[in-house]
């Protein structure tokens, strides 16, 4: 097996006199080859030369260990230089190969080139050839490692593709979709063969086309930035009303010779949509409810500063919901602080309090007393995200106020 190739896309074409190349040269005339094995490792000392007598040998030789490069005479007896070819491209069919013969011909040259030797050379007199020789080695291993790192960085690009489950697409400047990623299949329920040749706005929601033409001028006007953009995808075949959500994030390539495209990458976030669709759906809802209520309603941030503050706590309290809106609970006294940061924290943390007796001043100093019931406020996720108080008349059998006051 050839030996390994560098380890990164840096290491290519690096190949120096000292870089290490083991040679395997096959020739049946041994002092010949012994010869070509001394010359060859004086040329480099990164050489390292093994020798066979015959293709047979030859080939023990390719299956015991990594080579390189194999120098190959063609007049053998019973498998000659050609054959020994054929042999090795079955077994290895990217491993260099040079055909360094004494007997050459235009016809053998000809033949050679066809079976895919990698170099053709005459033997000649003189330590010059050995020179040459070494030249073309380094040359022929050093397109061999560029070509491998090449091609494990394709299988590795298509494997990532194929892999991902947000989908890719290249577009041309025009809208039209040149390629689209497996993931198609999964996301958007059609193969991606489907797409391409298609215009991507064609399955766009009509009332969030405008948005993303938007989006795509953008990117055709602004190459050096990135556009995002979420909008409703009509799936193929589906009734006209079904459709899912996607976020699109796009760049600009068309100056990149490797691709000349939009590349555009659509990540499915309809059950994100459809919940924060309900979260609003039901936050309007309860936000009619608070105000409708004729009980004081307040909501805290998790710094205790007022994000809500109903009509109800207006007339109760004394001061406006514009007043108070970002600010520090204003019925929290400063003798009582310490207790509120106490709470505030055992509420955050998930603990809900009712039936408290609470004493406060309002905004004009009058002292009133009050019932209270408090919990926290939960996002989609369960997460806590802020304070509900709830105010009320006090009522006989209320705990007293010990340090529980919002």
């Amino acid at each position: 097996m050839a030996g390994e190739p560098p380890t990164s896309l840096g290491d290519v074409g690096t190949t120096t006199p000292d870089s290490d190349i083991t040679i395997l040269t096959v020739d049946d005339d041994q002092d010949f080859a012994a010869l070509t094995a001394t010359f060859l490792e004086r040329e480099r000392a990164g050489f390292t030369v093994e020798t066979a007598s015959s293709a047979a040998a030859g080939l023990d030789c390719l299956a015991a260990q990594s080579i390189d490069c194999v120098v190959s005479d063609h007049d053998m007896p019973r498998t000659d230089g050609l054959e020994f070819l054929e042999q090795v491209r079955d077994r290895h069919p990217d491993l260099p190969f040079i055909l360094f013969t004494g007997k050459g011909s235009e016809e053998i040259a000809s033949d050679a080139i066809s079976a895919g030797v990698t170099e053709y050379m005459q033997k000649e007199g003189g330590r010059d050839q050995y020179t040459v020789l070494a030249n073309r080695i380094v040359n022929a291993v050093d397109g061999a490692r560029v070509e491998r790192i090449a091609e494990r960085a394709k299988r590795r690009f298509q494997l990532l593709v194929e892999e991902a489950t947000d989908v890719i697409m290249a577009l041309d400047q025009d809208g039209t979709i040149r390629y689209m990623s497996p993931s198609a299949n999964s996301v958007l329920d059609h193969p991606a063969s489907n797409f391409e040749g298609t215009a991507a706005f064609d399955l766009v929601h009509p009332d969030d086309r405008d948005a993303v033409l938007h989006h795509f001028g953008l990117l055709l006007e602004r190459p050096d930035e990135r556009q995002t953009v979420e909008f409703r995808y009509q799936l193929p075949g589906e009734e006209s009303d079904d459709h899912i959500w996607v976020e699109a994030r796009g760049r600009n390539l068309l100056d990149h010779d490797a691709l000349e495209a939009l590349v555009v990458y659509l990540r499915d976030v309809t059950t994100r949509k459809r919940r924060e669709q309900a979260l609003s759906e039901a936050s309007q809802r309860l936000s009619a409810v608070v105000e409708a209520s004729p009980l004081p309603i307040i909501a805290l941030d998790p710094a205790g500063r007022v994000t809500l503050w109903n009509e109800a706590a207006e007339e109760q309290f004394g001061w406006s919901a514009q007043e108070v809106d970002g600010r520090p609970n204003p019925i929290v006294q400063d003798e009582k602080s310490e207790e509120f940061d106490q709470l505030r924290e055992r509420v955050l943390a998930g603990e809900s309090f009712t039936g408290v007796h609470i004493t406060r001043q309002t905004a004009t100093g009058e002292s009133i007393d009050l019932g209270l019931s408090v919990a926290p406020i939960r996002d989609a996720d369960d997460a806590v995200v802020g304070i509900m108080a709830v105010f009320t008349a006090p009522n006989a059998g209320e705990t007293s106020d010990d340090g529980t006051t919002p």
